[in-house]
């Protein structure tokens, strides 16, 4: 943060989850990669992605709200749920329900 000095931490809203950003993925496919989940294997994973371990829960908790408020709009209530173009398609669709969406959405760009 601009004008924050050496050591202190910033406390604007969100700024931890923006440092994590893109991490994701990796450490999801880290943490597969290592077989059955272990409190090692899942600290290896984070220190091998630099994913945080010491994320304050309070942002964790604001990031699910978010994530929840979300799902709530959407109407979305089965997992898991694909949003396709202007199409919300929810639960195990199978696989032709999905290419169908994905062309009709094609279709409309």
């Amino acid at each position: 943060m601009a004008g924050a000095r050496a050591g202190q931490r910033d406390r604007r809203p969100g700024k931890p989850l923006r440092r994590q950003a893109g991490r994701f993925k990796p450490f999801h496919d880290a943490l597969f990669a290592a077989g059955r989940p272990s409190a090692e294997a899942l600290a290896k994973a984070r220190s091998g992605t630099g994913l945080a371990a010491d994320l304050p829960v309070a942002v964790a908790d604001q990031e699910l709200a978010r994530n929840f408020e979300l799902a709530r709009g959407l109407e979305a209530t089965g997992t898991p749920t694909f949003v396709v173009g202007d199409q919300i398609l929810q639960g195990a669709v199978g696989y032709e329900a999905l290419r169908d969406a994905i062309k009709e959405a094609r279709g409309k760009i």
